[in-house]
């Protein structure tokens, strides 16, 4: 469990194998952090990654038995003592 900066309650966290239909969720992220990451390098009037194309992406590589990445989940919920 992890705490959470200033409040009551935790996050339990688990690593696991992505999986294909975790693709949307992975492109989303990906797609904000290509725009933060990139931000200052790019002109405004460039074109901006499309998210669709990114979802692809991401369903071919998880779809690829020889890719592996791991991702983390996560689960808050409030803390209660247990006795």
């Amino acid at each position: 469990m992890v705490p959470r900066g200033g409040h009551n309650e935790s996050m339990e966290v688990r690593i696991r194998q992505a999986r294909v239909d975790d693709s949307p969720a992975l492109a989303a992220l990906h797609l904000r952090t290509i725009l933060f990451a990139y931000a200052s390098i790019f002109p405004s009037e460039a074109l901006r990654p499309y998210l669709g194309h990114l979802i692809l992406d991401w369903e071919r590589r998880l779809g690829d038995w020889t890719f592996r990445t791991p991702v983390v989940m996560s689960h808050p919920w409030a803390t209660t003592s247990q006795g």
